[in-house]
């Protein structure tokens, strides 16, 4: 019997790999793409607060934007030890160069500092870390595409949400 071309096609959505994932996996993943927009949308929302709390206090706004760069050195160690991965001489290069950046920012300059100003750096680059590690999981599983379009629909939705709650005046910045 021949097979129509609609059955032959595979679900452009999921990663195959030439053998069949099961469904709990599928939406293991899709879950996970829900929380990475979480994760986007606390991460942030954290370093909107930092910067604000820099600007009401007349601190160098630059220690958080230092914080946050800081999360690609998560995607890196990450890789290291969850993944098991290899990190190369020019990998440990940057991350080394990156992490003398950060503290540099961080001292140069500074005229304060503010605890809830440095919370909101150090959530941001946990969140957003975090987010990079669960999204090389959750790529095994259905195609970089879905991925994203799961984790922009969590994050515009969660961000929508935000912006009511600010709107209504629930939240007090």
């Amino acid at each position: 019997m021949p097979t129509t071309r609609l059955e032959r096609t595979p679900d452009p959505f999921i990663r195959n790999k030439g053998k069949e994932i099961k469904m709990k996996y599928k939406k293991m993943a899709m879950g996970l793409s829900i929380l990475c927009g979480l994760l986007n949308c606390i991460g942030i929302t954290s370093m909107y607060l930092g910067f604000m709390e820099a600007a009401q206090a007349g601190y160098n706004a630059g220690i958080i934007s230092a914080l946050v760069c800081g999360s690609n050195l998560f995607g890196l160690f990450g890789s290291f030890f969850i993944y098991r991965e290899k990190i190369t001489p020019l990998q440990l290069l940057g991350s080394f160069v990156s992490l003398i950046g950060i503290i540099v920012l961080s001292l140069a300059g500074t005229n304060g500092s503010n605890f809830l100003m440095i919370l909101g750096g150090v959530i941001c680059m946990i969140c957003l870390g975090l987010r990079v590690i669960l999204a090389k999981f959750i790529c095994r599983f259905i195609s970089m595409e879905t991925y994203i379009v799961v984790n922009f629909i969590a994050d515009f939705g969660l961000g929508c949400l935000y912006l009511v709650f600010y709107f209504c005046s629930l939240l007090k910045m």
